[in-house]
């Protein structure tokens, strides 16, 4: 792998436990972060519920972000969530601005809107909507960002403009269990 102009050793394990598939992969630099990750068994019903299982000791230099991608099988649509926990916390204007710039950048990119919502179940955030050309085709992205006790959590939805009215829908996925929103 390649940072910048200089080669990045990296390493990687794998493996196959309860159905999934797991892949972690580091830089070399950080194998004994690596070696302290473990598999940890569901907290929450497993029914109706995916979370993230891994678990471990993060050095007060690192930063841990999680992403989960829900994909419907026959349209293609995709619910993106990310948290990203860094040491010394999250300012919100910074995040909000880290998790628009990729769609900003996208041919013919404009903000388009910005207004307070629920982000997720039950957090207030601020939701953004980004327009830009893709593959000849102008789309739509909206970018919910809210912190929570120092996590900073996103959810983004893009659809060709001519889905736009699927966007409550989609959004509807993007759920907290209600334990550990209200827990932090």
């Amino acid at each position: 792998m390649r940072q910048g102009r200089t080669k990045l050793a990296m390493v990687e394990q794998y493996l196959v436990i309860d159905g999934r598939s797991v892949v972690v992969a580091c830089p070399e630099g950080a194998r004994s972060l690596l070696h302290s990750m473990t598999y940890q068994p569901p907290r929450l019903p497993v029914e109706g519920w995916f979370e993230s299982r891994f678990g471990g000791g993060a050095a007060p230099d690192w930063t841990v972000h999680e992403q989960l991608v829900l994909q419907r099988r026959e349209s293609g649509h995709r619910v993106s969530s990310m948290r990203r926990t860094p040491g010394g916390g999250i300012a919100a204007q910074s995040w909000r601005d880290e998790q628009l710039a990729p769609l900003l950048r996208l041919p013919g990119a404009a903000l388009l809107n910005q207004l307070a919502g629920r982000v997720f179940n039950q957090l207030e955030g601020e939701i953004s909507t980004v327009g830009y050309t893709e593959a000849g085709s102008y789309s739509l992205s909206k970018v919910g960002v809210t912190i929570l006790g120092g996590h900073g959590l996103a959810v983004t939805i893009s659809l060709p403009h001519a889905e736009q009215a699927l966007f409550p829908s989609l959004a509807s996925h993007a759920w907290l269990h209600p334990n550990l929103g209200a827990a932090g």
